[in-house]
């Protein structure tokens, strides 16, 4: 499809576009209520199979996780040293350039933490006041929900004349009270 530019006519161009997207939209296709109702089936088990997959999915990832909390739990008990050494981030998923000692290979220190993969946020919850979850030296002052007005208002005096002014209508029914 080519669409030639003219400058000198606005309108030339646009009929030639819309002819050619005429050209190119195919017509409307009749379906009948047969096959409307077995795409509409085949679309809802599909969604269903889907919704299935993301469901096991999560039930896996879930009891994957409990049964790490656990065995770290575990191991705590066991031996504090071993769960040091278990809670520190994989030298080998990570790249680093180097390391202080090879006495310390794995575990995080002051020296080495710039080698190590460290994520911060975006946060399931709010974040805590004055600074206990989030990595800033000021305090964090939540908005509490009340809208200043910042409108700029404008006066103008002036006069109506009263001839101008619309007199109220009459009611045709008056209520009265017995």
């Amino acid at each position: 499809m080519h669409i030639h530019l003219c400058y000198r006519s606005h309108h030339c161009c646009f009929l030639l576009f819309c002819n050619s997207f005429r050209l190119r939209q195919r017509p409307s296709i009749d379906i009948s209520e047969t096959e409307l109702d077995e795409r509409i089936g085949i679309w809802k088990n599909w969604t269903r199979y889907q919704r299935n997959v993301a469901h096991n999915e999560m039930i896996m990832y879930n009891s994957a996780i409990t049964a790490q909390q656990n065995a770290l739990k575990w191991l705590y008990k066991t031996s504090p040293d071993l769960y040091k050494a278990a809670i520190q981030p994989c030298p080998e998923l990570i790249q680093s350039s180097e390391l202080s000692n090879d006495d310390n290979l794995g575990v995080v220190t002051k020296e080495n933490e710039m080698n190590y993969l460290t994520l911060i946020g975006p946060y399931m919850t709010a974040p805590k006041l004055h600074g206990e979850f989030i990595d800033s030296t000021e305090e964090y002052e939540p908005p509490d929900g009340e809208q200043i007005d910042t409108t700029i208002q404008l006066t103008y005096e002036f006069e109506i004349e009263p001839q101008l002014l619309a007199q109220p209508k009459k009611r045709k029914f008056m209520f009265t009270k017995k």
